[in-house]
């Protein structure tokens, strides 16, 4: 069963559009997720840089092997950018967060961005970050290997069986 109780999608700290957030939210409830917060970014958000990296057409965002092949050659891009772009947002609309950093956190679709880690640095202890590519999974459970309170876990947001219900108390 899903709860989402304040949910709203990124773009850059502006909202993205209805269906892309409708989206989202269709996947999670199919995965039995339960959380007070959840907040998502968007693929199009790729600077120039990554453009050579990005797949012909959109429909292979949805195949794993594209994922598996990225991140056996990318080692690290944040799509939304690092935290300190979005941070004083976020906090300022969920103060809560800053008073629960001991409460289980869900990052979806973690790549290899640093939000995981800097969110850790900020003192967040309880930090899951997931990801279909297996690939990418095992880059960051060795480049994190010592820092205590981040856990890695190769996972399809749409099949979430691997948490009970209400194992999260936010989701970004």
């Amino acid at each position: 069963t899903i709860e989402l109780r304040n949910h709203y999608m990124l773009k850059k700290g502006r909202k993205i559009s209805q269906e892309s957030s409708e989206f989202v939210t269709s996947q999670l409830k199919r995965s039995s997720v339960n959380a007070d917060i959840v907040c998502w970014g968007s693929p199009d958000l790729i600077n120039n840089n990554h453009r050579r990296m990005e797949p012909e057409h959109n429909s292979e965002y949805a195949n794993a092997s594209y994922w598996e092949q990225r991140f056996q050659k990318e080692e690290q891009y944040d799509w939304l950018g690092t935290l300190k772009d979005f941070k004083e947002m976020l906090f300022e609309r969920h103060p809560q967060l800053l008073e629960r950093k001991d409460k289980p956190m869900l990052i979806l679709g973690c790549g290899n961005s640093t939000l995981s880690h800097e969110l850790n640095q900020l003192s967040f202890t309880d930090i899951t970050s997931i990801d279909y590519s297996q690939t990418v999974i095992d880059k960051m459970r060795t480049k994190y290997v010592d820092v205590k309170g981040l856990k890695w876990e190769m996972a399809d947001m749409r099949y979430m069986a691997m948490f009970q219900d209400q194992s999260f108390d936010f989701i970004l």
